[in-house]
């Protein structure tokens, strides 16, 4: 079973963390530096591991399991399920529209990111996404904070 610990920080009241990640979180802690930006730091980091962790318990199949722990990494895999090619995709064109900055600092156009190739996913469709994304955040980006 895994054991969790309460980590509390004015900044975030009541975070539940694994006990394998406890002694990040407690250097952290008694550093009194955990931030906003150093929760979404940790999450990015750690967010594969343990959504994948969280499926196998709940006994989701291995198909999506392995989704949930590669989509951050496409290039450690030895082969692509058309599902991780999609969540991969969805995952950094999501990003993107988020920071507004991500994809200057890729140095790649989305159309050439490895799973919008394999997909065959072309610049229009990528542009008819984006504006679809863009007008969902206009109709819902005040219920939803996005920002750092």
């Amino acid at each position: 079973m895994l054991r969790r610990h309460t980590v509390v920080s004015p900044q975030q009241p009541c975070i539940k963390v694994p006990e394998r990640y406890m002694d990040h979180w407690e250097m952290l802690v008694c550093l009194r530096v955990i931030t906003t930006n150093k929760t979404l730091q940790f999450v990015d980091k750690y967010h594969n591991r343990v959504g994948s962790n969280v499926l196998k318990r709940w006994k989701f199949p291995f198909q999506t399991i392995h989704v949930a722990l590669n989509h951050d990494r496409l290039e450690s895999c030895s082969s692509f399920s058309k599902e991780l090619l999609i969540v991969h995709f969805a995952n950094i064109l999501a990003k993107t529209r988020v920071v507004k900055d991500l994809p200057a600092q890729m140095g790649v156009a989305m159309e050439d990111i490895k799973s919008a190739r394999l997909l065959g996913i072309t610049p229009d469709t990528i542009a008819e996404i984006e504006d679809q994304i863009d007008e969902s955040l206009a109709l819902y980006g005040t219920m939803i904070d996005t920002t750092p």
